[in-house]
């Protein structure tokens, strides 16, 4: 759906053909892709997104899931994920 959210479809279009981002076909599931994913390369994920009928499959959710907000154009993890941070840099 993002196609169709976006003002710049050209410049999506370029960055997909670059292999910056990834834009699946309409018919797959992209949460369970981005699940998936993590899941392979142990990666974080930038999402506010609970992925609720999915967390019997994929316990560490909360573990990876990196939620945030942007207010007055500018993005902030939320504070729940920084502390968790700084707890395990410790």
């Amino acid at each position: 759906a993002l196609r169709y959210q976006i003002d710049n479809k050209t410049e999506l279009d370029d960055m997909s053909r670059k292999g910056i981002i990834k834009v699946l076909p309409a018919k797959v599931n992209g949460d369970s892709f981005i699940l998936r994913l993590s899941a392979q390369k142990q990666s974080l994920i930038l999402t506010n997104d609970l992925f609720k009928e999915f967390r019997d499959e994929y316990s560490w959710i909360d573990e990876r899931r990196v939620p945030y907000t942007i207010m007055n154009s500018q993005f902030f993890l939320h504070p729940l994920f920084a502390s968790k941070i700084k707890e395990s840099e410790i």
